[in-house]
């Protein structure tokens, strides 16, 4: 497909959920959202790595997808939206067996990994929205 025909599919798609494009203009009237998201080890048990990122949807449709990481490392999105309510969700995804699959209690994993918050934004605000998920539901250990 044509890229000019694929910037325009996706801009709709963006504008349509009420996400658009980062410019100096946009900024101007939208709010700004930054996403992490990261699993926590939670012991000294040697725990398997993989590849991991975050999907994040906005008010039900899927907004952006963070880059490709060990499940250690921090994944950020950044979002600018439209004023007002929003439905943010957060889910992780890891990469098993060259498949992308939710890491979910359901798929083996301790802990299901989304998070589902709403977040009121006004025009020029930004917000931050952290995900950290332990790596074990049990034997979690806290120290300072």
């Amino acid at each position: 497909m044509n890229r000019l025909i694929v910037a325009v599919l996706l801009s709709l798609a963006l504008l349509r959920i009420g996400c658009t494009p980062l410019s100096g203009r946009a900024r101007s009237y939208t709010g700004e959202i930054v996403i992490t998201y990261r699993e926590l080890r939670a012991g000294d048990a040697d725990v398997g790595s993989y590849d991991s990122k975050c999907i994040v949807y906005v008010d039900g449709t899927i907004a952006a997808e963070s880059e490709v990481g060990d499940r250690y490392d921090t994944k950020t999105v950044t979002l600018n939206l439209h004023p007002g309510e929003h439905v943010i969700v957060v889910e992780g995804s890891a990469l098993k067996n060259r498949r992308w699959e939710k890491i979910t209690t359901e798929n083996g994993y301790p802990l299901t990994h989304r998070l589902e918050k709403t977040l009121s934004l006004k025009a020029g605000e930004s917000r931050s929205l952290n995900f950290i998920a332990p790596d074990r539901a049990d034997n979690i250990k806290i120290s300072f």
